[in-house]
């Protein structure tokens, strides 16, 4: 059984925000078929579950990665800890949140130059993540298309992953947000006659999740303005505006409260709360009645995974967001809920008060929600994920792997043999030399492998062609040749890896 570490940035708490929640799911979900271990930067307040836990320092850290199979983590984590750079596990980087753009859209109000040198420092991580990792995890396939880009420009699609594999899935494939396989279930009320300010009989609308600089919370409070005039029972709940990483902070949440305070909806019609614990989330889900997402038209827009839709479909809520981005789509096609255009403040307010005064059923869209919900189980969103760790194997197209070796004049290996020699000893010339030998096997494999494929491919009989001992020896000789052609990429992939672990690591 192989063993798998899951790293989470973040600690896994009573309260928390997607990115440990991610983790914490995927550990799960792993947990049952792998020998798994979550690894968290501070405590841990969960019992009962199919993993092991770890708390890490660095060096704690390197010892566990060090001892496991495989090592999965979000890919901007790899400067804070250099020594993954070497780390004999199979790397996977899960580049899910396209953080690329959020950067863009928190660093408007710095100056230029400073603006440049954070997303300068944020294109380098992505440059040495794709350079390091074995396998890649996003969330869908607009994200896989700009991410097969990075990819392609780092020199990690080239004609050796091509061969392995044309769809290229196994170096990126999509491991979405998924949702727990037991359906939700209610422990407490917790709005609906609960909550000061919301009565048993109100129309309740929820925004799950956090209030973010990268959303438009701005319009949902302008188009409560506007419905609140017209029906006062319709309410409108944040469910977190403190967020329980307090290093991050997002000026949307001042600015959404003070809006609602100037057009006198707070703890009127608008509500405001701190967080809600991830367990008892549920609670919340269940007594609203609509699940709202509002965000502008922007790139961070295009490429999102708005995981608080996939809450929302967990417990068959119905929703209501702006257009655009994957999930947004998602409601469209399976018609889970309404869309509205993007910064539509009166759109918006006409379509909650027609759903609010039962013009708008939505009894289909639950029940649409109710046919599909299963499909995005965890435990089918990680499948992929499980495809690479059942094999957990470093890629061979990394830089050492498929640099060509040169032949010089003999003095050189010479001079190199005194210098090795010197510095580290009469043992390490044994070493290094069996290193060499295994790399120019690699080299020979790949390049018998090569011209094989290509000669075997000419050679293959054509459909029409008609048929007589030549043709059967053709095909005879090109089964011949698709066994050889196995051998030399086994013997390429094999002594890859062995060459790669011998080495030290600042020589990786």
């Amino acid at each position: 059984m192989k063993k798998v570490l899951v790293v989470s940035h973040e600690p896994i708490q009573t309260n928390m925000a997607g990115p440990p929640i991610r983790m914490l799911e995927i550990a799960r979900a792993l947990g049952p078929e792998f020998q798994t271990t979550l690894a968290v930067p501070g405590g841990m307040e969960l019992e009962n579950e199919p993993f092991k836990f770890a708390q890490y320092n660095p060096g704690v850290l390197k010892q566990l990665c060090a001892s496991h199979d495989a090592v999965i983590l979000a890919g901007f984590l790899l400067p804070y800890y250099p020594f993954l750079k070497n780390t004999p596990a199979a790397l996977v980087l899960d580049i899910y949140d396209p953080v690329i753009f959020e950067y863009l859209e928190l660093n408007q109000g710095q100056q230029p130059k400073k603006q440049k040198e954070t997303f300068d420092e944020l294109i380098d991580c992505f440059a040495l993540q794709m350079s390091l990792g074995d396998f890649f995890i996003c969330a869908d396939d607009f994200q896989r298309g700009m991410w097969l880009g990075m990819l392609i420009s780092g020199n990690r699609i080239n004609p050796l992953t091509f061969a392995e594999d044309r769809t290229l899935r196994s170096i990126i494939d999509l491991v979405p947000f998924g949702l727990p396989s037991q359906p939700p279930e209610k422990k407490k009320p917790a709005l609906k006659g609960a909550y000061p300010g919301i009565e048993k009989d109100d129309f309740v609308l929820l925004w799950g999740g956090g209030i973010y600089d990268w959303l438009d919370p701005l319009t949902a409070v302008r188009a409560m303005d506007i419905v609140a005039k017209k029906n006062p029972k319709v309410k409108l709940f944040f469910m977190g505006c403190k967020y329980p990483n307090a290093a991050v902070v997002m000026s949307s949440i001042s600015e959404t409260i003070a809006l609602s305070d100037s057009l006198g909806l707070t703890a009127k019609s608008i509500f405001f709360n701190d967080w809600v614990a991830y367990a008892d989330r549920a609670d919340y889900l269940l007594e609203s009645d609509i699940g709202l997402n509002t965000h502008p038209a922007s790139i961070e827009t295009d490429f999102s995974y708005r995981s608080r839709i996939m809450d929302y479909i967990w417990a068959e809520l119905p929703i209501l967001t702006t257009r655009g981005g994957a999930l947004s789509d998602l409601v469209e096609e399976k018609e889970f809920g309404l869309t509205v255009d993007y910064n539509d403040p009166e759109g918006l307010a006409d379509k909650i008060l027609k759903i609010a005064a039962g013009e708008i059923s939505l009894d289909a869209f639950k029940e649409n929600i109710r046919k599909h919900r299963d499909e995005f189980s965890w435990a089918r969103a990680v499948e992929p994920l499980k495809g690479f760790c059942r094999k957990a194997e470093k890629r061979l197209d990394k830089p050492l792997l498929i640099e060509k070796i040169t032949f010089t004049h003999p003095a050189y290996y010479l001079k190199r043999v005194r210098a090795v020699r010197a510095e580290k000893g009469g043992a390490a010339l044994f070493k290094y030399f069996f290193i060499f030998l295994l790399r120019s096997t690699i080299i020979a494999a790949r390049n018998a492998h090569t011209f094989l494929e290509a000669h075997r491919r000419q050679m293959q009989p054509q459909p029409d062609s008609p048929p007589g001992g030549k043709t059967f020896l053709m095909k005879i000789l090109c089964q011949t040749m698709g066994l050889t052609i196995r051998i030399f990429y086994k013997i390429e992939r094999t002594f890859g890896i062995w060459a790669y672990r011998l080495l030290p690591p600042s020589e990786r």
